[in-house]
């Protein structure tokens, strides 16, 4: 008979200790299960803008220049609280040139931008892009040089034919 009220003396103590663990599970998992969400703002970048100015959680789809992106807010840096993280990525190229098809396949960049920078669309890549880095940053600058660069060659033949005009009345 002792030892039947000996297991009867610790049942309360596990059964207390289960449930506390249980509490704290489902606190944890609640707390987790709250900051993860996300809100899927489809294509409504009002509904993203929003939602990133307050450093929440949110992902948007857009085009632009016939390109599709994915911008995700990630919510707030925990290294730096004052800055917010937003990831850019390219889920789809649609361009006749095969090098920007090349040059744009499978980028992405992180960008962590501070609350107090006033930015009034954040898929605008113009706006965000100094926060930013990663391989679709290059990508973007590779592809501005490389207008740039056909713009000067366009042009040289001008250049050239002004300069030898300019020199040739210099001589006389």
């Amino acid at each position: 008979m002792d030892k039947n009220r000996g297991v009867k003396k610790y049942l309360p103590y596990h059964t207390v200790k289960f449930y506390v663990f249980l509490v704290i599970f489902i606190v944890i998992g609640a707390t987790l299960g709250y900051y993860y969400r996300y809100t899927d703002c489809k294509s409504d970048v009002e509904c993203f803008n929003s939602l990133a100015k307050q450093c929440k959680r949110a992902k948007v789809l857009k085009v632009q220049e016939t390109n599709f992106y994915e911008f995700n807010s990630k919510g707030v840096n925990f290294l730096s609280f004052n800055q917010c993280l937003i990831d850019v990525k390219v889920i789809e190229v649609r361009s006749g040139d095969l090098e920007i098809i090349k040059l744009f396949e499978n980028t992405g960049m992180s960008c962590k931008i501070s609350k107090e920078q006033e930015i009034e669309d954040y898929t605008v890549m113009g706006s965000i892009l100094k926060f930013c880095h990663g391989t679709l940053k290059e990508a973007l600058y590779e592809k501005t040089i490389r207008e740039l660069y056909g713009d000067v060659v366009r042009n040289l033949g001008n250049i050239v034919t002004k300069a030898t005009e300019v020199l040739g009345n210099v001589e006389k």
